[in-house]
C-alpha cells in the first residue's frame, strides 16, 4: 500500500518514530524525505510539543507525517506543515485620510445591535473587507467594529489572531457552520471560496480524533484546515491534512 520504505533510526529528532526515503532512493546516499510520528485517534494531542516537532522537522528539510490508528487498527496519514495566510484587500495602512474620516463620520451615526452595530446610508465604504451589505448600509460584527475602533484610536500594539490576518488583507466570516473559528479569504467572498477554514489553538481540538474530524470536514468542503498558533507577539499556521500514498 505505501509505496515507500520505513526505517526505525534513532536520534533523527526527538519524537520521530521513524524516517523515510523514496522507494528509488538509497537510504545509504540520500537524505530522508520525511519524519514520521504515530498515534492512537483517542491520545490527546500536546499541542506544544507537535508544534516544536514540525519545527524542527521543517527545519531539516523533511516532511512532517502523523499516522493515527483507530480502535479497527486502520491507518489514517496526515502531513503537517505551516501555511502562509494572506489576501489582498485594502489594510487600515493603505487608507487615504479622507476614507479615514468617512469612517469616523459612519460610526456615529451607528445602531447598535447584539451582534454589533448597523451603519445606515453608507456609500462606498471603504473597508470592503469588513462588514456585510443589508439594506442601504453595512452590518459590522462585534469583533469588526472593536478592531476599526482600535485604529482609530491609534492603538497600533494589538497582537490579536485578528489583527495579524485582518493587517496581512485577509477576509475573516464566521465558521460555525464549518465547526471553527473563521473560515479565511484571500480574495473578495463574490469572487472565490474561503480557502482556509481557522480554529485559535485555545479552542482546537484536544485528541487526535477531534482532528481528524476538523479535517475530515474541512477537506470535504475543499478547504484547508489550519491552527493558529501564537508565536511570541506573532502567529504561525499549522496546516494538517490527509494524505494518501501517491498524492501530492
Amino acid at each position: 500500500m505505501n509505496p515507500s520504505r520505513c526505517y526505525f533510526v534513532i536520534g533523527i529528532d526527538t519524537g520521530t518514530f521513524a524516517v523515510k526515503w523514496p522507494r528509488n532512493k538509497s537510504h545509504f546516499s540520500t537524505k530522508p524525505i520525511s519524519q514520521i510520528r504515530w498515534f492512537w485517534s483517542f491520545d490527546d494531542v500536546d499541542w506544544d510539543v507537535l508544534n516544536k516537532w514540525v519545527a524542527s522537522v521543517e527545519q531539516s528539510d523533511c516532511i512532517a507525517e502523523v499516522f493515527v490508528i483507530d480502535d479497527e487498527m486502520d491507518i489514517t496519514m496526515y502531513r503537517i506543515s505551516y501555511d502562509h495566510l494572506s489576501g489582498n484587500q485594502k489594510t487600515w495602512e493603505q487608507l487615504t485620510k479622507s476614507e479615514i474620516s468617512y469612517i469616523e463620520k459612519s460610526l456615529s451615526h451607528r445602531t447598535n445591535s447584539t451582534s454589533g452595530v448597523f451603519l445606515s446610508e453608507v456609500n462606498d465604504w471603504p473597508l470592503p473587507s469588513f462588514g456585510v451589505e443589508h439594506l442601504s448600509g453595512i452590518n459590522l460584527r462585534n469583533e469588526e467594529i472593536d478592531w476599526v475602533e482600535s485604529h482609530l484610536s491609534g492603538n497600533n500594539l494589538d497582537k490579536s489572531l485578528f489583527n495579524k490576518l485582518a493587517n496581512s488583507g485577509c477576509i475573516l466570516r464566521p465558521g460555525f457552520k464549518y465547526g471553527c473559528k473563521w473560515r479565511v479569504y484571500d480574495d473578495e467572498v463574490g469572487k472565490t471560496h474561503a480557502p482556509w477554514l481557522l480554529q485559535p489553538l485555545n479552542d482546537a481540538p484536544s485528541s487526535w480524533e477531534g482532528i481528524c474530524l476538523s479535517v475530515r470536514l474541512a477537506e470535504g468542503v475543499h478547504k484547508k484546515w489550519v491552527c493558529a498558533i501564537p508565536l511570541g507577539n506573532d502567529w504561525k499556521f499549522m496546516n494538517i491534512k490527509r494524505w494518501l500514498p501517491g498524492r501530492t
